[in-house]
């Protein structure tokens, strides 16, 4: 598919994408105002009211809103986190942030993760409001963009949920982002994730001459408690391989505990035995682990947090539960994609609005293609760009259109059940 072969529309929609894709939003200074710029326009066409609140001064939350007919229903909320990770343009074939064509691919950062996201949104409320200008659904629909997402969202996400502006929009039901999948037609559900420990572990010891044997030395130490972790890290990896989950399906990333070793600090010279030694671990724990991981560091070592957040909250995937989760379904079922359901690896922003007991679903119109998060490289081709829209063209309006149901559990805190 070439620009050249493009309609004058599909023309249109991959030069707004471009636009999105070269705002350099990038860590460790994003363009936060030039995001903001951009959306206030994009709301401006579209004729939806914008605002934009700091829970944090300098991190922007933009929100647009679609009134729906039964304002006292929840509303749907449609999320996108507009920051993305540093590149090493020396890896990068095409600079990172020209947002260059080739053939049917578009090279940028945060084509996948996530701006293609944000994108499939605006587009699916841009001909839905084109084939209807009074568009509207039964619940209120906000389309949220976010900061710091990549960076913990410490000062994103997290201090948005406390602040008045959160509670005010009454949402109910929050879409986020997935991960590609490299099966045609397959696309990654997301209902749940594991919970990010960084862990900081330190040993103290005698110092001494490099050329003597420095009894209780703190390196040494160090290295057998480091080792524990990775004997732990060995048992999870085949668990990985070989391990199944209860529906005898096998074990995908997320449903296991990971753990890596990313950070050793020691020593002063060559010819000096330190006293001090460090090493941080980042790990991924799975939800079902949670209640008792902390059990076994206490008795590996005394250990800090550099972060700690608990992502114990599973968004149901019964339908009789979770209608958005049928609604979701029907959707993939008539446009003949089929959906894997899974645990976030990861952690994204819906790990904070879960915690609120809102259910929450992560996925992204991907399919049949390469994942390249955090990857230099990183692409989409233009046929997902415009197939997306489509999808969600039918989605959001399923989402709004969910009846009001009384009683119906659609998050469940597994902790309470370990």
């Amino acid at each position: 598919m070439s620009s050249s072969a493009l309609s004058s529309s599909d023309s249109a929609i991959l030069e707004r994408f471009i636009e999105f894709l070269q705002i350099r939003t990038v860590h460790p200074k994003p363009d936060y105002p030039g995001v903001t710029a951009w959306l206030e326009r994009q709301a401006s066409e579209l004729g939806l009211p914008f605002r934009v609140v700091e829970p944090v001064k300098g991190k922007p939350v933009q929100i647009m809103s679609i009134e729906g007919r039964e304002k006292g229903l929840p509303a749907v909320m449609l999320y996108c986190h507009t920051d993305v990770v540093p590149v090493n343009e020396e890896k990068w074939d095409t600079p990172p942030f020209e947002a260059r064509v080739v053939g049917d691919r578009i090279f940028a950062r945060g084509t996948q993760d996530m701006k293609i996201v944000g994108a499939h949104y605006l587009e699916a409320i841009r001909r839905l409001k084109a084939s209807n200008p009074s568009f509207q659904t039964l619940r209120t629909i906000h389309l949220v963009f976010g900061p710091d997402e990549e960076i913990g969202g410490h000062d994103g996400v997290r201090a948005w949920i406390s602040h008045p502006s959160f509670k005010e929009l009454n949402i109910g039901f929050a879409l986020d982002e997935g991960i590609a999948s490299p099966v045609p037609r397959e696309l990654r559900l997301f209902y749940a994730e594991r919970s990010p420990w960084w862990v900081w572990v330190s040993a103290t010891g005698n110092e001494g001459h490099g050329s003597q044997f420095i009894a209780n030395a703190a390196p040494a130490k160090l290295v057998r408690v480091v080792q524990k972790f990775l004997n732990f890290r060995d048992v999870s990896e085949e668990l990985l391989k070989y391990g199944k989950r209860p529906d005898l399906t096998d074990n995908t990333l997320g449903d296991v505990t990971s753990v890596n070793l990313t950070f050793l600090k020691a020593g002063v010279q060559f010819n000096v035995v330190p006293g001090l030694a460090e090493a941080g671990f980042d790990i991924r724990v799975s939800p079902w682990h949670v209640a008792n991981f902390e059990e076994v560091l206490k008795a590996w070592v005394t250990y800090r947090f550099e972060q700690k957040f608990d992502s114990t909250h599973v968004t149901s995937l019964e339908a009789d539960k979770n209608p958005f989760y049928g609604a979701l379904t029907g959707v993939a079922e008539r446009e003949g994609l089929k959906l894997r359901p899974e645990i976030f690896p990861a952690a994204s922003d819906s790990r904070f609005v879960r915690s609120l007991n809102i259910p929450a679903l992560g996925i992204s119109y991907l399919h049949d293609v390469e994942p390249l998060l955090h990857h230099h490289n990183e692409y989409v081709t233009k046929q997902l760009l415009f197939d997306g829209i489509g999808f969600y063209e039918k989605l959001i309006p399923e989402l709004g259109n969910v009846p009001g149901k009384e009683g119906v559990v659609v998050v469940e805190d597994v902790r309470e059940k370990a």
